[in-house]
């Protein structure tokens, strides 16, 4: 199976070849609502239908979260080990993660949340400073002395 957006392939994988509909072997999902602010892919393996060891998150081609799972007698999949996770309606403005572990498909102990700025947008406010820069030196408005970038 294949999933296209904007007539591209996003990723995909294969079911079992005795038509059974499980997901076997390496796959390559998009996460939540995939949208153009939120290219959030997941991508590891699966075993008869059931998630099974470490799962990578990918945004925008960078790993941004992981974790791991477990297969268990009669439950399917379950969580267990250090995650990092992202938050529902993670995109561009709101990159938000929860860093911890999970026992026995549980979050235990102590959860971080962390905060990443979006930084599309900071190359963007560098270059309209830098536009801005030297439209005022061409265009003879003023000169800016020690100017320099963030």
């Amino acid at each position: 199976m294949d999933f296209i957006w904007n007539n591209q392939n996003i990723g995909g994988g294969k079911y079992d070849i005795q038509g059974e509909g499980m997901k076997n072997g390496f796959w390559t999902e998009p996460a939540g609502g995939f949208t153009a602010n939120s290219q959030v892919f997941t991508n590891g393996w699966y075993k008869n239908g059931n998630k099974v060891g470490r799962w990578d998150v990918i945004f925008r081609g960078q790993q941004i979260g992981y974790g791991s799972y477990e297969i268990l007698l009669h439950q399917g999949s379950i969580k267990i080990g250090r995650w990092i996770e992202l938050s529902n309606g993670f995109y561009d403005d709101s990159q938000v993660t929860f860093v911890g572990e999970y026992e026995n498909g549980k979050k235990v102990g102590q959860w971080d949340i962390f905060y990443q700025e979006n930084q599309q947008d900071k190359e963007k406010q560098k270059m309209q400073r830098l536009w801005w820069r030297n439209l005022c030196i061409i265009g003879g408005l003023r000169v800016i002395e020690n100017w320099k970038m963030d």
